[in-house]
């Protein structure tokens, strides 16, 4: 006769379950203390403007007035396009950055732009570049997931590779964007 156990021919039912329900236990056990968030820090899953992460539009406003608006995507990524950037010199492209969650309701990002000379010059063709700007931020969301307040803070580094000293440090508003579907 076969045993399923060959340790001196013995191994009985109550034996054979004891393993099974050992093996079982390390099969759902072990992913589990193994998993990671599968999201990234977002939560894709909740109502617009509601929630506990930044995924979505937002206005941001700096002490000045100046409006930036902001959009967290789902993946991390982020694009802001700051208000009146053509009528400053240098003027600041577009930003492109990336988020995440580092607590309850709190969150990091980095953005990058190049900052060029409004004028561009008779040689070359395209503008001079003035520098690149790379902007620092942490944000706190409201428990009502409709706005947050945040610290920014920006580092411009010149074509030579100087890093221009004493970055600003900005305190920054955001109130969220609710954006639906035009009618049919």
């Amino acid at each position: 006769m076969a045993y399923f156990c060959s340790l001196y021919g013995r191994c009985g039912g109550k034996t054979v379950i004891r393993y099974l329900a050992l093996l079982l236990a390390l099969v759902v056990t072990t992913p589990v203390l193994l998993a990671e968030d599968g999201n990234l820090g977002h939560d894709r899953d909740h109502e617009p403007g509601k929630g506990n992460d930044l995924t979505g539009v937002w206005t941001q406003t700096y002490p000045d007035g100046t409006l930036l608006l902001v959009t967290f995507h789902a993946d991390g990524t982020a694009s802001a396009d700051q208000q009146g950037d053509v009528v400053f010199n240098p003027v600041q492209s577009h930003e492109h950055g990336l988020w995440k969650k580092i607590g309850p309701r709190m969150f990091i990002a980095s953005f990058a732009a190049m900052e060029y000379f409004s004028d561009p010059p008779p040689s070359p063709k395209f503008a001079q570049l003035y520098a690149t700007a790379l902007l620092q931020a942490r944000y706190t969301l409201y428990p009502s997931g409709d706005q947050y307040d945040g610290t920014v803070v920006i580092t411009e580094t010149l074509p030579n590779g100087t890093v221009v000293p004493n970055p600003p440090i900005f305190k920054i508003h955001g109130v969220r964007l609710i954006l639906t579907p035009p009618p049919l």
